[in-house]
Order: structure tokens, then sequence, then C-alpha cells
């Protein structure tokens, strides 16, 4: 029986030997690596580390650092660091939650999707998805950068019709959001388009609005559209469109006829003016600015019962006001005409004659 022992020994001494003289061991070879305290080489074995669960791993007393197990529990590598086991396993999995920490001017981690896929997606449950804050200034928590035509640097989008696509929030007072390039504010309700400008409601939510809206028209339509009847409120039916400047003005031949449709909600000034002649004894004319909302017909403003004081004399009435309208308001003049000894009037129908304009003073 000694025998065996010493021929196993004198085989041990044999091997080991040579690596002695190098003050590193080889096991499964005769020339380990000279960096190696222990070079085990082999095709077809490996090195069997303690196994343990991991209560047991965490039961060690005192580990040192640099310390190697097996988590049988947790199936890797846990290896501890002077603080604290650290998974080290490379499954291409990581264990959750993982913390880490270095100091690397490049950074620490950097992934390519040389493919269509999506790089990084997280997903929360009740809480961020991502956060990203720095403490450098000048510098972004989070910064996207879009290099193709179409792309876009940071896009963020909701499926929820209260949610919010992206959000900006400064509770220290300073700005919430800075643009340094050219802006672009579209879809939804926001309804852009060329000269409009940007509102609020009370909520703060904003849209576009019309702001070149404007209109001027004048001299009375001929071809009987000129005759008032006797004791009514008759339109005046304008000939000649100076400017429409989103063809918000309907002449006589258009439905309605001869009326203003105001496009958006907002304050709006009116200028109406009527020229006739008569005498003391004659006509009495009153000069009416109307609107139609919600089916509702009423008085803007008038300018009523002006008599001329001699015969063919020249009398104007004018209309100077501004008013608060809804979208889809309807605004036209009328004359009332009232004339002792005769019975319907006939107007004439220069330019000079009569006139109508209207613009947007601010939308609201």
């Amino acid at each position: 029986m000694h025998k065996y022992y010493l021929l196993s020994l004198v085989i041990t001494l044999y091997f080991i030997k040579p690596a002695q003289g190098q003050n590193n061991i080889g096991i499964g070879t005769i020339t380990p690596h000279s960096s190696a305290v222990l070079d085990l080489t082999s095709t077809t074995k490996g090195l069997l580390v303690p196994r343990m669960n991991s209560e047991q791993r965490n039961d060690i007393i005192a580990p040192s650092t640099g310390l190697l197990v097996y988590d049988l529990t947790a199936k890797a590598f846990f290896s501890y660091n002077g603080s604290g086991w650290v998974n080290i396993s490379g499954n291409g999995n990581l264990t959750l939650p993982y913390t880490a920490t270095a100091a690397n001017i490049n950074p620490l981690l950097n992934l390519t999707n040389s493919s269509s896929g999506i790089t990084i997606k997280a997903t929360a449950a009740g809480n961020h998805a991502i956060i990203g804050s720095t403490n450098a200034p000048g510098f972004a928590g989070i910064r996207g950068e879009g290099n193709a035509t179409t792309s876009a640097g940071v896009r963020g989008s909701s499926n929820n019709a209260l949610g919010v696509g992206v959000e900006a929030i400064n509770s220290q007072g300073g700005l919430a959001l800075a643009v340094n390039g050219d802006l672009r504010i579209s879809g939804g309700s926001t309804a852009p388009g060329l000269g409009k400008i940007l509102t609020s409601d009370a909520a703060g939510n904003a849209a576009w609005k019309e702001n070149e809206i404007g209109f001027e028209v004048n001299g009375l339509a001929g071809n009987g559209l000129n005759v008032l009847a006797l004791g009514e409120s008759n339109k005046l039916h304008f000939n000649t469109e100076v400017f429409d400047a989103k063809g918000n003005y309907n002449l006589y031949n258009q439905t309605p006829s001869s009326s203003f449709i105001v496009p958006v909600n907002g304050f709006y000034h009116f200028d109406a003016s009527f020229l006739f002649t008569g005498g003391p004894d004659y006509e009495i004319m009153s000069l009416i600015l109307k609107k139609k909302s919600g089916g509702t017909t009423t008085v803007i403003e008038s300018m009523g019962d002006v008599r001329a004081v001699v015969d063919n004399d020249y009398v104007t009435l004018n209309i100077n006001t501004t008013t608060r309208l809804l979208a889809g308001d309807q605004v036209w003049v009328e004359a009332y005409y009232y004339l002792e000894n005769s019975g319907n009037v006939e107007f004439e129908t220069q330019a000079g004659s009569a006139h109508f304009s209207g613009f947007l003073v601010f939308a609201r």
C-alpha cells in the first residue's frame, strides 16, 4: 500500500517540479503561462468552483475581495467586490435589479443594432420607463440625435386621449422648453394653415387660428336690388368686392347673400356707411348692422331715424363698432326706410354711395 502512495508522490513531483522553478503551477501543462499562478489546461474538463445556494453564499463569514462561487439559486457566478456580491455571469442576461458604477470618458453602455429593429425598449407598469439626469451644466439628461432626412432626435407619443406625448416641466420657475431652430406645431385639432396665429384656450391648449380675415365691399348692386321697400328693413346688396382675404364674404349672387360668414371665434370690427338724398318732408332712414347666430337674428348696432334737413340734401349714415362673434355667425347690413309721400325708393349704385368692411381684431 505504501508503495502505491510513494509512486503517486513521485509522479506528482515530476510534473510539478518544472513549474516550481517559475513560481507558478501548471496542471495539464508543463509550461504554465508566466502571468498565471495556476494554469489549468484541458480540452475535455473544466474548473469546478465551490457551488452553493444564495442563502449559503450570503452566510459566508468575512468573504475576501475577489472570492468566487457559483450560486445554484441564481444559476450564475458571483464575485465579492469588497462590499457586496456581484453577478459576473456572461449568459447574455442581466440579473435584476442590476446596478453598476464606473468612471470612463467613453460610454459605459454602447449598443448598436445594425438591423431595422429597436435598440432599447423599456416598459413600466406604474412609473417612468426611463429617467435620465445629469449634473453637468449645458448637458441633457436624455439626448436624441436624428441623422436621417425625416428622422427625429426625440419623439414621444401617447395612445391615450388624456395622455401627453412629450411633457416638459420646470418646477423652479425656469424654462420648461427651449427651442433653437425652426418649430412646427401640427396634427390633432391644431388646424395649421398659411397666415394663421397660434392661440390657446383657458386650459392652455394651443391651436392655429385665422389671422388674415377681412373684407371690403362697396356700391349697391343694380337690377332692382337697390330698390328699398317702404316701411321695411331691407338688406343692402353690395356690387363690388374690393378685397376678401379668406373668401368669407358672399356677394349678392351667393348664398347666404351679401353676408360675412364668421370663420373663427373672436372680436371683429365693422364699418358701414350709406348715402342718400332727401328733404325734411320725405325720406327717413336708419342703418342697421345685424347678425344671425344659432338661428337667431339680432341687431349688433344701428344708426336710426335720420331725415334730410332740406330738399335734395345729402345725408350719410355710419356704423363703426366692434363685437364678439362665433364661428358660423352671419353678419350683414340693412337699411330701414320710411317715405311720407310715396312708395318704394331707388338708390344710386355708384361705389361711393355705400360701403361695408370688417376684419378680425383677435381670435378668442
